[in-house]
């Protein structure tokens, strides 16, 4: 059985003539034309759906020689296992920021009108942000990994007394997940087992939510180092799914909630905020690739949870050509997320965040129809210029790009 089916905007009865072809994270869709294997033209690879194409080709790994490098991220050697203490010195923490629901066509969910005060209504004002605090703590011991995430009623001003709890709800990654991908910075993905239930909570006033059932979840976290910033986005791996879009700073050391941010907080609502434009990933990109060997080949649907440290498998520079968002859903505050089927009948699982104009981060998971997991990646990319793409990557023969652009033009 499937593990997801195709959203409305990724679906290929929109364009029946499409061809998917999917290799590791390369997806090379052609137009009744015959699929042009990655390997094609020495380095070069060319990865295209109906609306834009990548092309790509291979930066050699320090002390390496580029004909025995692949562009494909998960056969490139690893440097080396990433560092739980370091992946927990990072991520552990009190986090404050804000949670948006987004619909599977980008467009934000308003909270239930029974928790959004009379004033609002009354000004004709739609709220559609939960302002939130996520503890998260990474143990000392490898794979002990949980957070609490607290949602607050919103309120008109910023008295203290004022701040009150609608839910908690715990997530401990050996209880409840399948896998856990982890990098220093303290960027993760995680496969949750379940749908999330919202009960009255019994340990105090407000809700608290559980997983019941067989469903997948997955969360992307992506960390901006410099800014001690981070997204997280949630998103189950069925049609007409919700996204849970989180944009949170860290505010101080861990202490499991008992202080709450209120109106203090490092960041703000965004849900209703402009949604990135697509030409701002259009150019030259330098990606270092972050893989883990560990997890892939596995069953996703486990009860044990599988852990895996994200370390650098390779480099590569690569031209982004965006012609419209026919594949990506775009997100307010630069960010994005993609989720569609792969030609083998499995599920590829995006999300990207353009922290600034030349900087990108960007984590994939890939799952195999029977519910395996292929692989996951995490890139930090940096926009290039074409002249410092061309002198980075070395020189490429003419013969080459006219070769590209043929099979491109060829419908």
């Amino acid at each position: 059985m499937p593990i997801c089916l195709l959203p409305p905007f990724a679906s290929r009865a929109a364009s029946p003539a499409c061809h998917v072809r999917h290799s590791a994270w390369r997806i090379d869709t052609r137009n009744d034309v015959a699929p042009v294997p990655l390997e094609v033209r020495g380095r070069i690879a060319i990865a295209r759906s109906p609306r834009y194409v990548w092309r790509r080709f291979v930066v050699p790994v320090a002390g390496g020689d580029r004909s025995d490098r692949s562009v494909v991220a998960d056969k490139l050697q690893s440097e080396g296992p990433a560092d739980w203490e370091e992946f927990g010195a990072h991520v552990s923490g009190e986090w404050d920021g804000y949670m948006a629901e987004f619909n599977f066509m980008g467009e934000p969910l308003q909270l239930p009108s029974n928790v959004v005060p009379d004033a609002f209504h009354d000004w004709g004002r739609e709220v559609h942000d939960w302002q939130t605090q996520c503890s998260t703590l990474a143990h000392p011991e490898k794979g002990h990994f949980a957070y609490k995430d607290i949602k607050l009623v919103p309120t008109v001003g910023c008295e203290e007394d004022a701040v009150t709890v609608y839910g908690v709800e715990k997530c401990d990654v050996q209880r409840d997940a399948s896998m856990l991908a982890y990098h220093g910075s303290g960027s993760y993905t995680i496969t949750w087992r379940g749908n999330r239930v919202e009960n009255e909570s019994s340990h105090g006033p407000g809700k608290e939510v559980i997983r019941e059932g067989d469903d997948l979840e997955v969360e992307q976290c992506l960390v901006h180092e410099q800014s001690r910033t981070r997204i997280r986005v949630c998103q189950h791996l069925r049609m007409r799914r919700h996204i849970r879009v989180f944009r949170e700073a860290w505010e101080g050391p861990f202490r499991n909630g008992e202080s709450l941010g209120g109106c203090a907080v490092g960041t703000a609502g965004f849900a209703t905020e402009k949604p990135l434009h697509v030409s701002s990933l259009s150019g030259f990109w330098h990606a270092m690739l972050y893989s883990s060997n560990s997890l892939q080949n596995q069953l996703v649907k486990q009860q044990m949870c599988k852990t895996g440290g994200l370390s650098f498998s390779g480099e590569e520079i690569f031209e982004r050509t965006l012609a419209d968002s026919f594949l990506f859903l775009c997100l307010p505050k630069d960010m994005w997320t993609l989720l569609t089927r792969t030609d083998s009948g499995g599920t590829l699982v995006e999300t990207g965040w353009l922290v600034n104009p030349d900087q990108c981060i960007v984590s994939r998971c890939e799952f195999e129809e029977s519910g395996i997991l292929k692989g996951v990646c995490l890139r930090h990319e940096k926009r290039l210029s074409a002249e410092e793409a061309t002198r980075r990557g070395g020189s490429l023969r003419t013969s080459d790009w006219q070769d590209i652009e043929e099979c491109i033009d060829e419908e």
